[in-house]
């Protein structure tokens, strides 16, 4: 049997638990800087298809990663030029690609639902942390990393199997808690004509005014007239009413509020009338899942940057610390700050440095309050006085989603405090 000096040698000097963008980078620039890593995901596939636009900081990560010589490189970036946008999945899939090249380092865990994780506890006998698989198979960390989404998980078995007092707070609330994520794209060769229904019809409330919507497409910036549009990305309020339809009408529902919201940048009246649901070749079930997917969002943030655990520390990044807002297109963004940022914080001895990495994420919320002045007629201090109230317990967020949003100039170009990755 290892002795205890032995073991620690052994053990990964980063655990990451879930490989979403915010995952992925954290891997990969711990293994850039010659850390081993070990990480666990439940994906198999990555089909999101969520757009969004790239702020500087995340772009400049992206281009430290590109191989000249690749062409799925040359591909994924000359994409990403010509729309002036990427798809959650084609970003999620160019970092798992790179994660190829550091596999002396790095070592996946793939879990799945006869499998998951179970428990995050302390080993008294070793003085070592631990989490355990429902095999019973244990893995022992250091430094820790949860980048599972809004559900929280991992914030949760850390809370209880090693009395981290990890508690949320919420934040400003939206005014309206009743959202939806919806992709599509002009089909020409749609021949059923679809009459517009107003906003009214579909269920929307006069009193709240005009709804907050985001829209994308696969062509941003300074479009000629006669530029070619075929993939649409809307995130936005939706009304209750569809919210709570039948999931049998409630995907066409969505897509009609859709169709509303695009019109009001794009009113060209064939397009409109082409707006479908993309087909889906490859992972059809799973990517037809996420083509329209309404959810309620409860805004809520982790009251601290990172813990303390022993022999290291552990940070909850993301959604798992923040409840993304697509107006403030924050998620995707603040997941891949954190993630690089957490990496860069162990030091050669193993120890954390911990006071550069809370101030990397007092500047992401820094840069959140700057976005919120500009978003404030939208918000309200209590949300109890216009939605259902969100308490402020670990693990209560009902949103769904992971990183909706896209990187708006707002946060992270038009002067916020966040301009940079260190």
């Amino acid at each position: 049997m290892k002795d205890r000096r032995q073991m620690i040698a052994a053990l990964p000097q980063l655990t990451v638990i879930g490989l979403g963008p915010g995952g992925l980078s954290a891997t990969i620039e711990a293994a850039k800087l010659g850390l081993r890593v070990v990480a666990f995901t439940k994906k198999q596939d990555y089909v999101r298809g969520q757009r969004f636009k790239l702020a500087p900081n995340t772009m400049g990560f992206l281009d430290s990663l590109e191989n000249t010589s690749d062409p799925l490189d040359a591909s994924f970036f000359d994409k990403m030029v010509e729309d002036n946008s990427i798809q959650v999945k084609d970003l999620e899939q160019f970092l798992r690609r790179k994660l190829e090249d550091f596999r002396d380092l790095v070592t996946i865990i793939e879990l799945d639902d006869t499998n998951p994780i179970t428990a995050i506890q302390h080993d008294s006998s070793q003085n070592t942390n631990y989490l355990s698989l429902a095999d019973g198979t244990r893995h022992y960390f250091t430094h820790l990393i949860g980048s599972e989404g809004a559900k929280r998980t991992v914030a949760n078995l850390v809370k209880t199997g090693l009395e981290v007092p990890i508690e949320y707070q919420n934040c400003t609330q939206e005014r309206h808690p009743y959202h939806a994520s919806v992709q599509l794209f002009a089909n020409k060769h749609k021949r059923t004509v679809t009459p517009l229904q107003s906003e009214a019809d579909l269920g929307w409330p006069e009193h709240l005014g005009e709804p907050t919507s985001l829209v994308l497409t696969d062509h941003q910036g300074a479009v000629e007239p006669d530029t070619k549009i075929g993939k649409f990305s809307f995130a936005g309020e939706i009304p209750e009413s569809i919210f709570t339809a039948p999931e049998a009408l409630r995907t066409d529902l969505l897509k009609n509020w859709a169709i509303l919201q695009i019109a009001k940048e794009y009113s060209e009246p064939a397009l409109l009338q082409q707006l479908d649901f993309r087909p889906s070749q490859r992972n059809a079930k799973a990517k037809d899942k996420v083509k329209a997917c309404a959810f309620t969002m409860h805004l809520s943030v982790c009251t601290q940057a990172a813990f303390k655990v022993q022999g290291g520390y552990y940070a909850p990044i993301g959604d798992a610390r923040r409840t993304p807002n697509y107006t403030q297109a924050h998620g995707l963004h603040d997941a891949i700050l954190a993630g690089i940022e957490f990496a860069r914080c162990i030091r050669a001895d193993n120890t954390f440095d911990v006071a550069r990495y809370e101030a990397l994420i007092a500047e992401i919320d820094a840069a959140l309050q700057y976005g919120y002045a500009y978003f404030a007629p939208f918000y309200v201090e209590d949300p109890r006085s216009n939605c259902r109230d969100n308490t402020s317990s670990i693990g209560t967020t009902d949103s769904e989603t992971d990183s909706l949003g896209s990187a708006s100039p707002l946060c992270f170009d038009g002067g916020s405090p966040v301009q940079a990755i260190r």
